[in-house]
Parts: C-alpha cells; sequence; structure tokens
C-alpha cells in the first residue's frame, strides 16, 4: 500500500512584498525622489506634507489641485506599488 503525502500548502509568511512610500509618512526628501518627472514643485510636495494626513488619494488630489499629467504620474506609482496612501 502506497502512502498518499499531505498535499503541499503555500507559506504565504513568506511573502517579502513591501509597499513603497506612503504619501502621509514619507519625508520631503523620499516624495520629491518618488514624484521625480511629475512636474510637481517642491512648493507642492510641502504643502503635501502639511495637509497630512490624506483619507484617500482622491482627497489629496483635491486638497493639492493636480495637474492632469501629475494625476496620472501618481496614478501610474500607485499602480506600480511605488507609493501608497
Amino acid at each position: 500500500m502506497q502512502m498518499q503525502q499531505a498535499p503541499v500548502i503555500a507559506d504565504m509568511s513568506s511573502n517579502t512584498h513591501t509597499p513603497g512610500l506612503s504619501f502621509n509618512s514619507a519625508t520631503k526628501e523620499q516624495l520629491v525622489i518618488i514624484l521625480k518627472g511629475s512636474r510637481i514643485k517642491a512648493a507642492t510636495i510641502d504643502k503635501l506634507i502639511q495637509n497630512r494626513p490624506y483619507n484617500s488619494i482622491s482627497e489629496m488630489f483635491s486638497i493639492l489641485k493636480f495637474t492632469p499629467f501629475a494625476r496620472k504620474a501618481i496614478q501610474t506609482k500607485l499602480d506600480s506599488d511605488q507609493v501608497f496612501l
């Protein structure tokens, strides 16, 4: 009689995925680096920091009045897990 082996269950505790930077806790220097190429100026990053915490990305977009280009650049970074709220 051949013994059946127990099914192998993936060990999810070893998941090493770490999200990117949080808009609610990143330093100014970190935000400058991650937002490079988004056309968001240092003064707007200062305003982003002053108005924290944000409850949603849409709230942050509304408060900071980002241009469509900046919104798209940020959304791309959100979609690729480079940043999160």
